[in-house]
């Protein structure tokens, strides 16, 4: 048994601690927990995702390579439809389908260019060329 220690006269305690097996009910409830943190981080980052491509057309990524989705004719993308594609064809219905659909997406671009998703709503990928518009 662990004695008290005296330090400059005053009695210290000693503190023992006991570990055992944890419960299968603790653990699951640990996992539990943690798993609802991380979708509920995972749903902020699509909402913040979901406010910067209303606001810019663009998701941050393709902004920095010059990329964006626009309509056949050219125009941007409306808002509705911005969302539209991101949250609902490629997050959502990636989701049911367990990314299945998101990788039948990445491979189509080696053969067609354009993904499931943006065939479904019309859209196109474009990147913008430095000094377009721009004539000498």
């Amino acid at each position: 048994m662990p004695r008290p220690i005296r330090a400059g006269g005053v009695p210290q305690c000693v503190v023992v601690e006991i570990y055992t097996v944890a419960p299968i009910w603790k653990r699951v409830t640990a996992w539990l927990i943690d798993l609802a943190l991380m979708f509920a981080l995972v749903l902020v980052g699509w909402i913040a995702l979901t406010l910067v491509l209303a606001k810019r057309g663009q998701t941050p990524g393709k902004a920095l390579l010059g990329l964006r989705v626009v309509m056949p004719d050219g125009e941007p993308l409306p808002s509705a439809q911005l969302i539209t594609r991101e949250l609902l064809l490629k997050q959502l219905v990636g989701v049911v389908t367990f990314e299945l659909s998101t990788i039948l997406g990445a491979g189509q671009l080696l053969w067609d260019r354009r993904p499931w998703w943006d065939r479904v709503g019309h859209w196109v990928f474009v990147l913008r060329l430095p000094n377009a518009g721009i004539h000498a």
